[in-house]
């Protein structure tokens, strides 16, 4: 039986790089495990933890009674006791703002109901106010009391805690406070009179969005109609437009034709001149005329004389006009013809 050499190598080839494949695996495998310990215990060793302190966060952080007296909770007033608190002042200390917390125990939960969070900065001072609200059974319970106290203001009043709270517990300072009776009920009649308050400016402010709403509806009324004014004006404009085109147009035509006119009236006094003075010519030229022949002719005249006489005398006889020439100091002379009598001479 004969072996195919070719067969035969390409199976060492085979086994050949498997073999080399897992020896490559199976080091970087073994050398991944000492680089992870490696790294676990790196973290451990230089791991520190630490945490910021309140003064590290908040500038300023007081809380205020009715009197309006301030008490410092950063450095101080750590196990007093705050009597009728009204609010809570607290200012950030560095760029970053902080959400701050408030959490209520013990039986003030039941006056107040609850205390909105604070969003501060060291831009301002926020205020965060410990609204007090009572349901009806308490307000009953607490009148009595206060009655059966008979008007002793700090005798036995509520007490409680309230917690300032940031990320967790880096800032979780808890405050002493407590409320007399009358307090509470004061705060709770104002809080009535500011959501009667509120309930009135809300109604008013509804009958001015009504009126406001009718005074719209009229000025979209009123619009409209301006705009439908607007709309003939403009018609009206474009209208008068047409009419000042069309008399522009005629009185162009106007100066044209009086242009016109001025030119042939231009032309025909030319004329004129010229023909006023060849009829002076000609004139001029038949006095000449007749100049010359009264110079030359006397007998000619006495003879005309003469039958001018004979003709008065015959009455019958056919008498013959004889024409000069007449001039006058204001008006052109014009030509004059020279009649002579034909009967015997």
């Amino acid at each position: 039986m004969r072996i195919d050499k070719s067969k035969v190598l390409k199976a060492i080839k085979k086994i050949m790089t498997v073999t080399i494949a897992a020896i490559i695996v199976n080091a970087m495998m073994l050398i991944t495990l000492d680089t992870y310990s490696w790294f676990v215990s790196y973290v451990q060793s230089n791991t520190i933890v630490r945490a910021a302190a309140t003064d590290d966060i908040l500038r300023k952080m007081e809380i205020v009674d009715e009197e309006d007296q301030h008490y410092d909770l950063i450095n101080g007033n750590k196990n007093k006791t705050i009597l009728n608190p009204e609010y809570i002042l607290i200012q950030g200390k560095n760029d970053e703002a902080y959400t701050i917390y408030f959490e209520l125990s013990d039986s003030i939960k039941e006056f107040i109901p609850h205390v909105n969070p604070l969003y501060v900065d060291n831009e301002g001072k926020e205020k965060a106010y410990l609204n007090i609200s009572l349901n009806p059974k308490v307000y009953n319970e607490l009148k009595q009391e206060l009655e059966s106290e008979k008007g002793e203001r700090d005798k036995n009043p509520i007490k409680g805690t309230i917690k300032v709270k940031y990320l967790n517990s880096y800032i979780n300072r808890t405050v002493n406070i407590a409320f007399t009776r009358d307090f509470l009920l004061s705060k709770d009649k104002e809080s009535v009179n500011y959501y009667v308050d509120l309930e009135n400016k809300i109604e008013a402010m509804q009958k001015k969005l009504e009126k406001l709403t009718e005074d719209n509806t009229k000025l979209i009324e009123i619009n409209k109609g301006l705009e439908k004014d607007k709309s003939d004006l403009e018609k009206d404009v474009e209208k008068l437009e047409n009419k000042i085109k069309d008399l522009k147009d005629k009185i162009s035509d106007y100066y044209s034709k009086v242009k016109k006119l001025e030119e042939a009236k231009n032309d025909d006094v030319e004329n004129k001149d010229i023909t006023n003075t060849e009829d002076n010519e000609v004139v001029k030229d038949d006095q000449a005329v007749e100049s010359e022949s009264k110079d030359s002719n006397p007998i000619e005249e006495q003879k005309i004389e003469q039958d001018d006489n004979k003709q008065d005398e015959e009455p019958h006889a056919e008498k013959e006009e004889v024409n000069l020439p007449v001039e006058k100091p204001d008006e052109k002379p014009v030509e004059s013809l020279i009649k002579l009598p034909t009967g015997d001479m």
